[in-house]
């Protein structure tokens, strides 16, 4: 919680705080967070649905929008009012940047994304997460290291397992305690001593 915490307040201010505010909140896979458009946000009811995933291409010079890994990947989740408000101004800078630009903005209307509008390529962002660790001197975790600690985060603070399930898009709760026993446990036997 603490390394959490201190990412999270580094990064504030800075292109990163969206990113790692979705990631933690929406317990996203990478290629979800850079699949994201802002087609898949409701703004009237604070809701991302998570549609498509942005994976490398065979040659990794472009990325391509899949479908969702599974069907359950496909989710619909309720964000926080900080990752709400980190959204709205993020479209304000999508549109900045679109009238700033001209002709050269490429309207793609991915959330993550460069200046240009254009999206990153997993790799580079991968990159990206890597160099922002470094600057900040966090220990090093991997991108997708940030699922494991949103879901155990989660578990941890007693969000029902079901409900940890539904926000990782994980098919059954088997799942989900088969890779996080470690944690269940620990809930369990704090529930127990009380």
């Amino acid at each position: 919680m603490e390394e959490i915490k201190k990412l999270q307040q580094s990064v504030k201010g800075t292109d990163m705080e969206l990113p790692v505010a979705l990631l933690f909140d929406c317990v996203m896979r990478r290629g979800e967070l850079l699949g994201l458009r802002y087609s898949d946000i409701n703004f009237e009811t604070s809701a991302v649905t998570i549609r498509n995933s942005l994976v490398e291409s065979n040659d990794s010079k472009v990325p391509v929008l899949k479908n969702c890994k599974t069907d359950n990947s496909c989710r619909e989740i309720v964000i926080s009012k900080h990752t709400l408000k980190l959204l709205k101004k993020q479209k304000t800078i999508y549109k900045s940047n679109k009238l700033k630009l001209g002709k050269d903005f490429h309207n793609t209307d991915y959330v993550i994304c460069k200046e240009n509008g254009d999206p990153f390529l997993p790799k580079s962002f991968t990159r990206k997460w890597e160099r922002t660790l470094e600057i900040y001197n966090l220990r090093h975790i991997k991108l997708h290291g940030t699922r494991h600690s949103a879901i155990s985060m989660l578990l941890s603070e007693g969000v029902p397992m079901h409900i940890v399930q539904q926000r990782a898009g994980h098919k059954d709760a088997r799942i989900t305690l088969e890779v996080y026993s470690h944690v269940a446990k620990e809930l369990f036997l704090r529930i127990k001593k009380v």
